[in-house]
């Protein structure tokens, strides 16, 4: 799920918590409930940061099946460390290709920013208003003020109001010096409270969260609420000194006096909501009085947790069991027969420790020495890379097995995408029948790479074979691998390709690099290509080599360079949607 949209819902968990932690307790405080909204904004606000900080954790979330969408390589015919030989057509799994998806993640977060921006220049404006009134205003003296509190009046005010939060000044109407004694003094009173509580610092960062979120009703009506309680809160302490009765009529005689000429951004004005105030003021079952230290300790520490629990989720796609081709679905697809054995030689058929997984037409699947890591891999290798498959218990990544397992006659006729989403599902079967497989598909943001034509576009060789791949008899190579979208050398020092098209390329270019890799340059063409680079230039590269495969020398470029100065195509890195395979369950299979 994107960032942004997962951000919010956060976001929204933890204001709406807070509102009904409000609405349950009607009756408290007024700084009680000041607390609550001030601790929810400054949680949501350091919420992209904890997520970034904290390890992440995933919620699994259900999908339907999903329909068939053109892609990535599918069949493997042989793998082993440091080279890749492949061929067949392209096949993968819906959601939508990660080249619309893409997009639509960086537009999101541009208007989100935008939006952040937009929202936050009335804050500056805020500030540059209040330092004129700072410069422009008059001394006024009122006694028992603290000195290292400015007290001034100013033309442009219309009732009292607080700001500054390393120097905080109390500025007055300018009337105000005709106001009756006992008026002054409840005023000051209740303005010093705002400079006790620190209100001006907490609106600060409020109103930031507001910026950010700018797009979020619930946090302006938060923001405006935390308002409302600071006064009252102020209100409660000018009670502890003052009558009720005498208090209110100033309050009302201050609505009467108050122009329409709204406060500067944020300065506390005490002229808001006066009308909810003053009954407030006069509503003698209201609990009154400050916090405390042990209730702001404890909201503080019940925010850190509720941050620590909700930052770190990530909404992971529990896949349907259809998705997987589940024996009792519509879509299920088992292979007719099925030979598992564990290897124990490390040496099958005198080939070293060569690893081999190949499918060949008519649904025959051969694997030797293959770890269940291996057969991941290979059941979803459209989905993810090495580098996208999660921790793995010891004996999945030490123990290897040989499977030989056959289609039923007709069910695969030839090497196409229909066919290899067919030979998927089927290998997937077989692991979730004999190794109990159990796995899920976690989403999050992270680096990817996408495909493109560079400036000047492609330069690409048409393939020899294009018109023949075309045909119901496609030709061979002499290795006896298909001539079309083949790969006959995949290396250190670079590949060769006969009859590939880009998507082709970048299904391989995902085993290069261990990151997916979105074709956005979608050309249809089948080209042939020879290319020459230097991939130990990658920090993601795998490690393993050939001791025959030939050595990349510093004369070589890095795949980036390469593709762009000999087929004209452009790779880059991007932020966006990366698919993690996380397995719950498996157990070493039941053998023959």
């Amino acid at each position: 799920m994107n960032v942004v949209v997962l951000t919010v819902i956060k976001a929204s968990v933890i204001l709406a918590a807070a509102w009904l932690l409000i609405a349950v307790t009607g009756r408290a405080r007024a700084s009680v409930r000041h607390l609550v909204l001030a601790v929810a904004l400054g949680a949501v606000l350091a919420l992209p940061v904890a997520a970034r900080l904290l390890p992440e954790r995933s919620v699994p979330v259900l999908r339907a099946p999903v329909a068939i969408a053109e892609g990535m390589q599918h069949f493997v015919v042989t793998t082993e460390p440091g080279e890749a030989k492949l061929t067949g057509r392209s096949v993968t799994y819906a959601p939508a290709p990660r080249w619309r998806v893409l997009p639509l993640v960086l537009l999101l977060e541009g208007v989100w920013l935008l939006g952040a921006v937009v929202a936050t220049l009335p804050l500056a404006a805020g500030v540059r208003e209040l330092r004129r009134i700072r410069r422009e205003g008059a001394t006024f003296d009122v006694e028992g003020v603290d000195p290292r509190v400015a007290v001034l009046t100013h033309d442009g005010v219309s009732g009292p109001m607080t700001f500054g939060v390393l120097q905080p000044a109390i500025v007055f109407p300018s009337e105000a010096r005709e106001w009756d004694p006992a008026d002054v003094q409840r005023a000051m009173q209740h303005e010093l409270e705002h400079v006790r509580r620190r209100d001006c610092l907490v609106d600060a960062v409020a109103r930031v969260t507001c910026a950010l979120y700018w797009f979020h009703p619930l946090a302006w009506l938060s923001w405006h609420r935390m308002r409302l309680e600071a006064e009252r809160a102020c209100d409660d302490a000018v009670l502890r000194e003052s009558g009720a009765v005498e208090y209110a009529e100033q309050l009302v005689s201050l609505a009467a006096r108050v122009t329409a000429t709204p406060a500067p951004l944020l300065a506390m004005a005490g002229a808001r909501d006066l009308t909810r105030r003053v009954q407030a003021v006069l509503d003698r079952s209201q609990h009154r009085g400050r916090a405390g230290g042990a209730v702001v300790g404890s909201a503080c520490v019940a925010a850190l947790c509720a941050l620590g629990l909700v930052a770190p989720l990530s909404a992971g796609w529990r896949v349907e069991k259809a998705y997987f081709g589940q024996a009792d679905t519509p879509l299920a697809v088992a292979f007719d027969v099925a030979s598992i054995k564990e290897n124990t030689s490390g040496d099958p058929g005198g080939s070293g420790d060569k690893l081999v997984m190949r499918i060949d037409p008519g649904g025959h699947l051969t694997v030797r020495n293959a770890t269940l890591r291996n057969l991941v891999l290979l059941a979803y290798r459209t989905e993810v890379t090495r580098n996208q498959i999660g921790p793995l218990d010891g004996w999945m990544e030490s123990r290897r097995f040989d499977i030989d397992a056959r289609a039923e006659d007709g069910v695969v006729t030839r090497i196409d995408r229909e066919s290899a989403l067919l030979m998927d599902r089927m290998l997937r079967h077989l692991l979730e029948e004999r190794f109990k497989l159990r796995v899920r598909l976690d989403s999050r943001t992270g680096d990817v790479y996408v495909l493109s034509a560079a400036p000047g576009g492609p330069r690409l060789t048409p393939a020899k074979t294009a018109d023949l791949c075309l045909g119901a008899d496609p030709p061979k190579l002499p290795s006896g691998l298909l001539a079309c979208h083949v790969f006959p050398r995949m290396g250190r020092r670079g590949f060769e390709a006969v009859a590939v098209d880009t998507s082709d390329l970048a299904s391989v270019l995902r085993e290069v690099l261990n990151a997916p890799v979105t074709d956005a340059a979608k050309l249809p063409t089948l080209f042939d290509a020879s290319v020459h680079w230097n991939r130990d230039t990658l920090s993601t590269a795998p490690r393993e080599t050939l001791s025959s495969e030939p050595q990349p020398t510093e004369d070589d470029p890095d795949p980036a360079t390469a593709l762009r100065e000999q087929l004209g195509l452009k790779l880059e890195r991007q932020r966006g949607p990366v698919t993690t395979l996380i397995v719950e369950f498996a157990q070493p299979p039941t053998v023959n």
